[in-house]
């Protein structure tokens, strides 16, 4: 299960954001973990670095897919400013 969410951004752009369940549980985890003073268990280690591997995976194939921009920031520019596409 995926949730899903859109960002406002200037010049009514907008972007969807995905957490997936593996960002869920990383969240859970670390979450947990300042819980216990951040003591982490043997459990909890191995789990985060399973999922932190699972995510590279994810971000990844995401990014063989082309679901993933990769390229220079356009934040703060003016919408007159000519922004020029990167080949």
């Amino acid at each position: 299960m995926l949730v899903t969410f859109k960002m406002s951004l200037q010049y009514n752009q907008s972007i969807k954001i995905v957490v997936t369940p593996i960002v869920k549980q990383l969240s859970d985890i670390r979450n947990q973990v300042r819980k216990q003073d951040f003591n982490w268990t043997r459990e909890q280690c191995e789990r985060y670095t399973t999922l932190v591997s699972q995510r590279h995976a994810q971000i990844k194939q995401w990014k063989e897919d082309g679901r993933v921009w990769v390229g220079p920031s356009n934040a703060g520019k003016d919408k007159e400013q000519d922004v020029q596409p990167i080949e």
